[in-house]
């Protein structure tokens, strides 16, 4: 599976709890969304990071 491939699957997996977390640090919808996109813009470039010893969930 590519990096691209298995992002897909993490955005679509964690996408909706990350989006509530950001939600809940700004009641600012706009805000929010930045946060959401800044998260995994950080998790994207650092996929290739995660080693497996945490969960998924923890290091995004």
């Amino acid at each position: 599976m590519t990096n691209k491939e298995n992002f897909e699957i993490i955005y679509k997996e964690y996408a909706q709890a990350i989006g509530k977390l950001c939600l809940s640090y700004t009641i600012d919808r706009d805000n929010a969304e930045d946060l959401i996109q800044e998260t995994f813009i950080t998790a994207w470039k650092k996929l290739d990071s995660f080693r497996y010893n945490a969960k998924l969930s923890t290091w995004i």
